[in-house]
């Protein structure tokens, strides 16, 4: 536990989660980690991922009439590929494969603002300017999908709606009557972001994931919106 004259951080080992106070208070301003959201994964070589040599039952499979379970054994469906095992290695998109050399490289991790019941940022969206929630407060989905950031040009994008535009910005507000607090998520893959509200009424859970990259985040810590701006 670490502790400034304006600040303090309380460092958790196991499970592995961060929280930024306010030692006046009391209050914390940002918890990270704390839903064991906190995820990784690691370069890998295809031919050890056990995972994507994995098989599923040939869909319709049935056994033959000829089959004699005392001569030939029980009977078994013929496995086929998994093609959701063979979608880690590489994914196909308008006619050209994107191969993944090394696997499946996600980052993510869950970031609560206590104090905030309001978020905002996270450009370019053609969305309310306080980020409506993707998830309700037990984890069922409320809008299509997240909040996506991946730059586009997109022609005649539809309103009230969380598709990725022009402009990707990983950076996050959240704003109460007693605090603002930013979080920036620096990386350019492609990101998403769900927001929920606390099942306990007690601020705002967000979920980050990108496809790729680092898992790198700033905590600013205000107190104002200009204070998070400069």
């Amino acid at each position: 536990e670490l502790a400034s004259g304006t600040l303090g951080v309380h460092i958790s080992r196991s499970p592995f989660s961060v929280r930024m106070m306010d030692p006046s208070s009391g209050d914390v301003l940002v918890s990270i980690g704390e839903r064991e959201m906190l995820q990784y994964e690691y370069l890998r070589a295809r031919d050890v991922d056990e995972a994507a040599q994995g098989t599923v039952e040939r869909p319709g499979a049935t056994k033959p009439d000829t089959w004699d379970e005392e001569l030939d054994g029980a009977w078994e469906p013929p496995r086929d590929p998994d093609p959701a095992a063979e979608l880690r290695w590489r994914e196909t998109f308008g006619g050209s494969t994107d191969g993944k050399r090394h696997g499946p490289s996600s980052v993510g991790a869950d970031v609560r603002f206590p104090l905030a019941t309001h978020v905002y940022g996270v450009p370019e969206h053609a969305t309310s300017l306080a980020l409506g929630a993707t998830l309700d407060a037990d984890g069922t989905s409320v809008r299509a999908e997240p909040y996506r950031l991946y730059n586009l040009d997109v022609f005649e994008y539809e309103l009230d709606n969380n598709m990725a535009l022009y402009g990707a910005v990983p950076l996050m507000l959240a704003h109460s009557a007693t605090r603002t607090v930013g979080l920036l998520w620096l990386n350019a893959a492609e990101t998403w972001i769900d927001v929920a509200p606390a099942a306990d009424g007690d601020g705002t859970h967000t979920h980050w994931f990108s496809e790729s990259g680092q898992l790198e985040l700033y905590v600013l810590p205000g107190p104002t919106p200009a204070a998070v701006a400069r």
